[in-house]
């Protein structure tokens, strides 16, 4: 959905909600999706400068599509919803960067979100023990 939406920036909103459609997923897997789309969508720009703060000689415009999506959702889940344990996050988007990205995106994005956890959730007090 968020991936999909990217294409269509002046009805970003829509044109996820209509992906989501499309794939008919159980009410559950489809109250997820809509929850982490609408949300992500809400915080961008908060979850855009955290990125932007740990990206190295890199400008975040230039990020392939798919990395930037998959460390949007994660830092989203990190930040926001707090459902799961942060290396189970961390896991699951290094998985999905690994499977849907580059050659390099499982270790760029395992990078990136543990530097955010380093610095931005452990300020917040968020830690492993309180998922």
């Amino acid at each position: 959905m968020l991936f999909a939406s990217s294409y269509f920036p002046e009805n970003e909103r829509e044109q996820g909600l209509l992906v989501l459609e499309s794939s008919e997923p159980d009410f559950e897997v489809a109250s997820f999706a809509k929850t982490l789309f609408l949300g992500i969508l809400k915080s961008r720009a908060e979850i855009d400068k955290i990125i932007s703060k740990h990206l190295e000689n890199w400008d975040l415009s230039r990020l392939w599509l798919v990395d930037k999506s998959i460390l949007q959702i994660a830092i989203y889940e990190l930040l926001f919803l707090k459902d799961s344990p942060p290396s189970v996050i961390i896991d699951q988007a290094v998985r999905l960067a690994k499977k849907f990205g580059g050659d390099e995106s499982g270790s760029f994005v395992n990078g990136i979100l543990g530097a955010i956890f380093r610095s931005e959730l452990n300020v917040k007090g968020k830690t492993e023990d309180k998922g």
